[in-house]
């Protein structure tokens, strides 16, 4: 079964922060944070189902490397990403990272 990746703005924007988050600290860590981010999303792609619910509607994989969490959804046979968060951060912040 094929499925079809779409990032939304909202995630767009999280990855773009932490990109340049990671940039300011050294321009190597950011390429590496985007290398690590783009991995994961092919692998979400190729198989979206084997990662654990957030909650009832969402999942979630936790980046190897680094302290981020990609939070999506699975809708027909798109894959929609929601949010790319730092995984330390309020839960309640995270759980509102949804799309109705």
């Amino acid at each position: 079964m094929k499925f079809s990746l779409e990032i939304t703005e909202d995630a767009k924007q999280n990855i773009l922060d932490a990109v340049l988050y990671y940039q300011k600290i050294s321009r190597l860590l950011g390429e590496r944070f985007y290398l690590e981010l783009m991995n994961s999303l092919a692998v979400i792609e190729e198989n979206p189902t084997y990662f654990s619910y957030y909650n009832s509607r969402f999942r979630r994989l936790l980046l190897n490397h680094f302290p981020y969490l990609i939070i999506y959804k699975i809708y027909n046979q798109v894959v929609i990403i929601t949010g790319v968060v730092f995984a330390k951060q309020n839960p309640e912040k995270i759980k509102n990272r949804s799309i109705d």
